[in-house]
């Protein structure tokens, strides 16, 4: 379980890197 737990907070913390990196992108794109 602590393992499945460690898993997913690995990927969560890289799907928001990835969602905040897009995120910049555009506004920079966009303004």
């Amino acid at each position: 379980m602590q393992n499945f737990l460690q898993a997913l907070g690995r990927r969560y913390v890289i799907i928001l890197l990835v969602c905040f990196s897009c995120y910049m992108l555009y506004m920079s794109v966009h303004s």
